[in-house]
């Protein structure tokens, strides 16, 4: 502890001479030269003698003693006298100084604090021809040699000081006894209120888990020692207890209620698709059944003339009615069934009458998935359509033609030379 007291000392005290140094080592000699005050290395010597005091937790009178303090402040006047000496011829030789201030920064290699002394040396010895400069650094040098030995002195003086031992001593024993006072109070009064304290923390565990009901397996012992507020608490939990099992139970009713609806309409929704699937095999077969035509209510004719092949021109240009299977697999056969009797029957209505617009989208959109050699022979047709209203002018036929265009357009086909012609007279 005594040799950490001396290094705690020389830390603080020796502050202003090594910020002093670093200031003439980056060619900041003026500044380097104002630290050299009483006031500065003095104040230095008090705060490092105030550190030592608040660690050992005695008077800084009781330091003071250990040193000599009579001594450093007789050298820190020689050292301020001299340092206004060399101030003012420093202001007087700055003018022509130039590169003469090179080479100070090396003085200090190894991290270690620079050493002013030898700084004001080096200057002195740099401006050697101007005497009354030289002279004074050198003087001014050799003082705070003296000065950093005299603090290296203090340090040791404080390292080996009996008194400050004993004072730590007996501050880290008073510590002690104190702490061990303080414990045995703490022991008892722990020791009192245990047995109670643990209960009520058993029963505070109950009442801050998170589930009301969870007051139910507090032990009767446990009850008798909980105090007002817990027991006001533990009538409150047990209500919120009864009104989480009831919503509880409502909760596992309505869920089942949603589960048994979600399986019901699961169940009519598989009904509905296998319905649907026989009523796209039994169009693809050619046969309709009392049940497929009670599906498609209104669609029904349409699909019977699909499932025989027997379309009408007026079936094409009418809208189509629900088959009650959209949106099912079976849904888009029977989509795909119709539009490829469209496609098929086109000779029979191609000259006659235009699609309608939701007919039309059927085409366009199954377009795709119909048999490859329908759709070239209707694409021919098409075609045909085309050259002969480009060829005739008419506006009916024009209409049809442009309709049909626009139906190959819509499904994404190749347009032929005559539908892209007719197409672009009406195009911007």
């Amino acid at each position: 502890m005594a040799a950490q007291l001396g290094s705690k000392f020389m830390t603080v005290a020796f502050g202003p001479v090594a910020y002093a140094g670093r200031c003439i080592m980056a060619r900041q000699v003026d500044a380097g030269l104002a630290q050299l005050t009483v006031d500065n290395l003095m104040g230095g010597v008090e705060q490092g003698i105030d550190t030592v005091s608040k660690s050992v937790g005695v008077p800084s009178a009781y330091v003071s003693k250990l040193l000599p303090m009579d001594a450093l402040r007789e050298l820190i006047q020689r050292i301020e006298n001299n340092q206004r000496i060399a101030t003012g011829q420093w202001q007087v030789h700055t003018g022509h100084v130039g590169g003469l201030l090179s080479g100070v920064a090396d003085l200090t290699v190894d991290g270690r604090p620079p050493d002013v002394g030898l700084c004001l040396l080096r200057l002195s010895e740099k401006m050697k021809r101007d005497k009354d400069l030289a002279g004074p650094l050198r003087i001014l040098s050799e003082d705070l040699d003296r000065w950093q030995l005299m603090l290296g002195d203090c340090r040791d003086s404080i390292d080996n000081g009996r008194e400050l031992v004993e004072a730590y001593r007996r501050r880290r024993l008073v510590r002690v006894v104190a702490a061990a006072t303080i414990l045995v109070v703490l022991s008892v009064m722990l020791f009192w209120a245990y047995s109670r304290q643990l209960a009520r923390s058993r029963v505070d565990a109950q009442l801050d888990a998170g589930d009301p009901c969870a007051v139910e397996a507090i032990s009767e012992t446990d009850l008798e020692r909980a105090s007002s507020a817990q027991l006001a608490r533990l009538d409150q939990e047990q209500v919120a207890c009864e009104a989480q099992r009831d919503q509880a139970r409502q909760e596992r009713a309505a869920k089942e209620k949603a589960e048994a609806r979600k399986a019901a309409e699961a169940k009519q929704r598989r009904e509905h698709e296998t319905r649907c699937d026989r009523l796209a095999r039994n169009i693809e077969g050619g046969t309709l059944g009392r049940t497929d035509e009670a599906l498609a209510k209104g669609a029904a004719p349409l699909l019977r003339r699909v499932a025989q092949g027997q379309l009408r021109p007026a079936d094409v240009s009418a809208e189509l009615q629900p088959t009650g299977c959209e949106g099912t697999p079976g849904g888009d056969r029977i989509a795909r069934a119709v539009a490829e009797a469209v496609v098929a029957s086109g000779p029979r209505w191609l000259t006659l009458t235009s699609l309608s617009k939701s007919v039309r989208k059927l085409v366009a959109a199954q377009w795709s998935k119909l048999p490859a050699e329908r759709r070239k022979l209707f694409d021919g047709h098409i075609e045909e359509i085309a050259r002969r209203a480009l060829r005739s002018g008419q506006g009916e036929e024009m209409d049809r033609c442009l309709q049909l265009c626009k139906l190959k357009e819509e499904a994404k086909a190749v347009l032929g030379d005559h539908c892209q012609a007719a197409l672009s007279l009406v195009q911007p």
